[in-house]
């Protein structure tokens, strides 16, 4: 958390950004389903290592900036219940968090509770909600959603940093070689590209 005391802003902020991340997905879904729920505009894949990864901090802090917004939430889905909003499974990072607290959230006491080591599902989106990260873990995959049209272009430095690209392109394109398509079957392939297809990329 960051340092300092909590003001009722914040609280505020975190609680919207905790409410975006579940409002914003269907929780008992799963790729290749879609997972999004709402209007959303595109959709773009990336690593999903790229989340417990350095750099990550600096990501949330360029799609903070875009959205002008004060911190976002990151939710473990799958050890998140039913009033987690400051438990455990929520990491709230804003302008403050550092690269170093964030690793250290994330190792937790070890192999039994961190979450660098466990193969779990995630959420994260900020207080204003005009994007969205879903993350399965097992499946080495990552999506971040955005609501409005000019999404892709608004948040072109954060999309940069993840190297993120529409499914059209990890399918058929260079990119490919990234993520694990070759191990998966035809049909799951087809249902991911069908519910993640982005017809207002811009």
């Amino acid at each position: 958390m960051s340092k300092g005391v909590i003001q009722r802003d914040d609280l505020f902020a975190k609680e919207q950004a905790y409410l975006n991340v579940i409002g914003g997905l269907v929780p008992e879904r799963r790729f290749p389903k879609m997972v999004f729920l709402g209007v959303w505009r595109s959709f773009l894949f990336f690593e999903s290592d790229r989340i417990f990864a350095s750099g990550f901090v600096e990501v949330i802090a360029d799609l903070l900036r875009a959205d002008n917004s004060s911190v976002c939430c990151l939710l473990n889905i799958t050890e998140a219940g039913s009033s987690e909003l400051y438990g455990e499974s929520a990491i709230y990072v804003d302008s403050l968090f550092t690269e170093s607290e964030y690793r250290a959230r994330l190792r937790g006491d070890g192999p039994a509770t961190g979450w660098l080591y466990s193969m779990d599902r995630y959420g994260c989106a900020s207080n204003k909600g005009e994007w969205e990260i879903y993350c399965e873990k097992d499946s080495d995959i990552a999506v971040i959603g955005f609501r409005n049209e000019n999404g892709v272009r608004k948040f072109r430095e954060a999309i940069r940093k993840l190297r993120a690209a529409s499914i059209e392109s990890l399918k058929d394109g260079e990119l490919a070689n990234l993520f694990p398509f070759s191990h998966l079957s035809l049909e799951w392939k087809r249902d991911l590209s069908n519910n993640y297809h982005s017809e207002n990329m811009r």
